[in-house]
């Protein structure tokens, strides 16, 4: 049998995508689920277009949201050249080119194809799809009021997380000027996410709390972003490895994602992992677990507060169960769900 994984990021580039289909695609490969899986993505500059390893990677593919008859005329061409059996694609492509591929995957050639909604944003684009994985209940439960599959289940992240010894982390703290305590965020950098609330906040922060600083790492998305950056107390890294962030992270006081769209935020699982307070965005799977330090109004005010009471809070407790993304149990469980959609396709 054949896979393919089509998703906006893969390693090298880091982000929640690639980590979830990097360790979902070897853990397949180890275990000889399939012949042989191919991962579709989008190019990057600093990447090879092609990779021929255990795994196939094919950076053919333009942004999400840019040009879905080009990314369905590559996909196509591929589906059929490598004889894919099953497709896997990430919800964050664009509608269109969504809508485009399913219909030609279904209605020609006969071929199972899976929607994987990882965010708020993307539901609507599960709506043409017979199979679908969702990241957390919350968002199983929003698709169901629309739509009705031939299967539906829930695939959390995957968490995984290197070990990180205090030499490594003082060297990466020492490389990158982290001498003051720290505020973390990791994420893309665009309004999206609450960047520029987070910042507004911060200076604020600062008033109370003079000896922080605020440290950003991912891409960045805002024009102009340098502007924000005048303030001596705030750092942009830029796009940085898994191991450097989360090196970072479980030094940083406090991680914080001040984001309306996250489904279930790889980044604040890692971070809990790490024994690192965290400022969660609103998600009924966090509401149950840490109910006290999610964010539920979005306001750079109600940032501002919350910030200060979780670190004067000696008594931090967040009980969430990490268990729930056990690499072993999650892939498995992709494992049979494939078998039973190649059985019932």
């Amino acid at each position: 049998m054949r896979l393919a994984i089509v998703t906006p990021i893969y390693p090298p580039i880091m982000g929640g995508a690639s980590l979830q289909y990097g360790i979902l695609s070897k853990y397949l490969m180890k275990n000889r689920v399939f012949d042989k899986i191919y991962v579709f993505t989008t190019f990057y500059k600093k990447t090879k277009i092609i990779e021929f390893k255990n795994i196939t990677i094919i950076r053919c593919l333009k942004a999400t949201s840019e040009l879905p008859v080009i990314n369905s005329l590559f996909l196509l061409f591929f589906v059929i050249w490598f004889n894919i059996d099953i497709l896997h694609i990430h919800s964050s492509f664009s509608v269109k080119y969504l809508k485009n591929l399913c219909f030609i995957f279904k209605k020609i050639f006969f071929k199972p194809i899976i929607i994987d909604v990882r965010d708020h944003d993307s539901i609507a684009n599960s709506y043409y799809f017979d199979y679908c994985f969702c990241v957390n209940k919350e968002i199983y439960n929003k698709i169901l009021l629309y739509k009705k599959f031939k299967m539906i289940s829930i695939i959390p992240p995957i968490i995984s997380i290197p070990k990180l010894n205090d030499k490594y982390i003082k060297h990466i703290k020492n490389k990158y000027l982290l001498n003051k305590k720290y505020i973390c965020f990791v994420g893309d950098v665009t309004p999206d996410k609450g960047i520029l609330k987070l910042i507004k906040s911060f200076i604020y922060f600062k008033k109370q709390k003079k000896d922080y600083e605020l440290v950003i790492i991912g891409r960045k998305f805002i024009k102009n972003f340098e502007k924000y950056l005048k303030n001596i107390s705030i750092k942009y890294l830029g796009e940085l490895s898994n191991k450097e962030t989360l090196s970072i992270i479980k030094s940083s006081e406090l991680l914080i994602l001040p984001s309306k769209s996250e489904g279930m935020p790889r980044v604040c699982l890692e971070a809990i992992a790490l024994e690192t307070k965290v400022i969660f965005p609103s998600n009924k799977d966090f509401i149950k677990f840490c109910p006290k330090y999610v964010l539920k109004n979005f306001t750079w005010y109600n940032i501002y507060r919350i910030m200060i009471r979780i670190l004067d809070d000696n008594a931090y407790d967040c009980n969430y169960p990490l268990k729930n993304h056990n690499p072993d149990i999650i892939s498995k469980k992709i494992i049979n769900l494939y078998y039973k959609i190649i059985k019932n396709s």
